[in-house]
């Protein structure tokens, strides 16, 4: 039997041992970190220019873990996504949202924003209420259990064997594998009709992590899209980028493509080609001087974020 006294001594075991942090991150260094220092409870998120604000791991956050041990996780979009997120005056979406990281700087730097989370995974999203509630964003941040598609309707989500991990890369694109552990149902909700069904009026902000499904995501919020025209941050897969950029310039030839290097805390203007070391693609129908305004701050606020934590 484990006591308080024997957890509170683990966490200030880990923190000593974060204060010397590698260079670089990786699965195996985590790996061993998690077995030899294991962490349990609240860490805290600490961005340039944003309120700090916490996140619950149970030694299986794998983006609370990051944070933990190498101060920072995707800084580049990260950073710009809170200046998007300040500048923006509509509702935001947080699709594939895991436990809520993106959804709570959001809600941080601009808490009158309507915030809501989509994480179709039980653990993850019950640990996500959990890092609203503990943050007391509940009136900013609304969470639901449910996928995102192109249309509305019932689908099979295969999960990831991740050694007692919060499961990531769980995606309805693949059947079941052998590296997952199993697969469950979901509810599947398009954003062109959920948005409807809550009554939103604008929609100015997008977060897109689905696992190979981007383009269904944006498939069914082509009426958003087309209408309202929000900044969107996805995560494209290399696959999938062709499509997924000419996709967006079919919805409105104003979207331009700026291509996010995290590692490096730069961003590129780039259409034609994926360019090595960018996961992340931001589409944005801003004006260029408008965009490159915002572009130049997130760019220096990721240089202070990475200078405090190391990517």
């Amino acid at each position: 039997m484990t006591s308080l006294s024997h957890i509170a001594a683990a966490n200030e075991k880990a923190v000593r041992k974060k204060l010397k942090r590698e260079p670089a991150f990786s699965g195996a260094s985590l790996a061993r970190k998690r077995a030899s220092h294991p962490y349990h409870g609240f860490i805290e998120i600490d961005v340039p220019d944003v309120a700090p604000f916490c996140m619950f791991t149970n030694n299986d956050d794998i983006v609370a873990l990051r944070i933990f041990w190498n101060g920072c996780h995707e800084p580049m979009s990260c950073c710009l996504w809170t200046v998007l997120a300040e500048e923006n005056e509509d509702a935001t979406f947080d699709i594939g949202a895991y436990t809520g990281l993106f959804s709570l700087l959001a809600a941080t730097v601009n808490p009158k924003t309507r915030i809501v989370g989509f994480e179709p995974i039980h653990g993850n999203y019950s640990r996500m209420l959990i890092n609203v509630r503990a943050n007391q964003l509940h009136d900013s941040i609304s969470v639901r259990n449910e996928a995102v598609g192109a249309e509305d309707g019932c689908a099979e989500i295969a999960i990831f064997r991740n050694d007692d991990l919060l499961p990531t890369g769980s995606s309805m694109a693949h059947p079941r594998e052998a590296d997952r552990l199993s697969s469950v149902g979901v509810v599947v909700r398009s954003l062109d009709s959920i948005s409807h069904e809550l009554g939103v009026s604008r929609v100015g902000l997008v977060k897109i992590d689905a696992e190979h499904l981007e383009l269904a995501v944006l498939r069914g919020m082509q009426g958003r899209l087309s209408r309202d025209r929000p900044d969107v941050l996805v995560e494209v897969s290399n696959a999938n980028y062709v499509l997924v950029s000419s996709f967006m310039k079919e919805v409105s030839a104003d979207y331009q493509i700026v291509q996010i290097d995290d590692e490096n805390g730069e961003v590129r203007f780039d259409a034609t080609r994926r360019l090595a070391g960018c996961r992340n693609v931001l589409f944005t129908a801003r004006k260029r001087d408008k965009l490159n305004l915002s572009l130049e701050r997130a760019v220096e606020r990721c240089g202070r974020y990475l200078a405090a934590g190391g990517a």
